[in-house]
Order: C-alpha cells, then structure tokens, then sequence
C-alpha cells in the first residue's frame, strides 16, 4: 500500500479578518516566508499569495493558508504564518479553526484495498436498494477528542484508490488569542496524528 497527503491546510474563521496585514511584505517579515510570489493580488475584500510552496486566501470571514509542499518545514512555516497573524489581531472575533489534511491510500498492482463494508440496521448490501450501477462505499468517521472534533471522510477515488480527508475542526468562539495560538501551533502534530491513523488502517492494525 501507498501512502500520501497531498493537502495539508489551515482555515481560520471570523467575523471580519484584517485582510490589511497580509501583504507580501508582512508574510516574508513577520510569516517568515521568503519565497517570491508568483502572483499576489491585494484588494480590499480579498487578498492572494502564491508561491512555490504556499497559497494563502484570505477574505472578509475565511483566511486559508494552504501548504503546497508537504514537507515539515513547510508546514511549520505555515503554522508561524498563523500563529504571527492571531498575534497581530488579537481584537477579531474568531469562530472556528480547522487544521486539514487529504491523504491518498493506493493499492499496488497485486494488492487489493482494505474493504468498507456499511450497514443500516438488517441492510448489510445496498445493491438490491440501487439496482442500477455499481455500489461503491464510503465512510465518514466522527471522533470528538477536546479540544477538537475530528471528522473524516473516506471515499473512494478509483478502483485502487480512496481520499481520506481529515478535518480537526476547532470551535473558538470566547477563546482569547493565547488559546487560539495554542491550537495552531498543534499543526505539525495533527498532521502526524493524520498519518498514524492512514498508516494503521493501511496495515490493517487495530491501533
């Protein structure tokens, strides 16, 4: 089996972002991003940062700071960029933090996926309820560990594929900056929590 993450994100939520401080300037000085912009576009109601490695959108109610590269670097360079950002506008009226990650798990040629199997009460083969096409499935996961909610999402890309999409969604409303920080910086660690669980379930390890 293969392993891969192919999107590591950070998505803050607010009532109103200071889109004003994310300047190319601010994001190498104080983000510590010292790669050139390949396009930067800076209104008043949105703002753009791409480069080799990060793409970062931010708009009245939503920034994500997206990781191009899934490297540990990378990902600790995104996590000053938002940590330096609640820093800089401890006033806004934050609401929710989500910490993602998308992951590929591909089977080799002489392997087959671990299966997924559902049931609703008695109904164990939903074939017989949808006669027409093929019956693949899916399986969305809900593990409430606080500070956060994990949900993840599994589904199925291709005959020897499936996404599984983890998001540690973080509830901030009434939480001071100090405390918002706090769980940014868990960036890193959730990214690894991400890979031990895609790593079990593609060993077939109950752990």
């Amino acid at each position: 089996m293969k392993i891969k993450c192919f999107k590591s994100e950070i998505v803050i939520l607010a009532a109103t972002h200071n889109i004003g401080v994310l300047t190319p300037e601010w994001l190498k000085e104080k983000g510590q991003i010292k790669e050139k912009p390949k396009q930067s576009i800076f209104l008043q109601n949105i703002s753009l940062f791409e480069s080799e490695s990060f793409l970062i959108i931010a708009n009245p109610d939503r920034l994500q700071l997206i990781a191009k590269k899934q490297t540990p670097e990378t990902l600790k360079t995104l996590t000053k960029v938002a940590t330096e950002y609640i820093k800089s506008s401890p006033y806004i009226s934050y609401t929710a933090l989500g910490l993602n990650f998308i992951w590929a798990l591909s089977a080799e040629d002489n392997e087959n996926l671990p299966k997924i199997s559902n049931s609703i009460g008695n109904i164990k083969d939903f074939s017989s309820i949808f006669p027409i096409g093929k019956v693949n499935y899916g399986s969305i996961i809900y593990v409430k560990n606080d500070p956060y909610l994990l949900r993840l999402v599994v589904e199925p890309a291709n005959p020897k594929s499936y996404t599984f999409n983890f998001n540690y969604h973080h509830i901030l409303k009434g939480l001071d900056a100090d405390r918002i920080k706090a769980y940014t910086e868990r960036f890193l660690d959730l990214y690894k929590d991400s890979e031990r669980i895609i790593t079990a379930i593609s060993k077939g390890e109950n752990k």
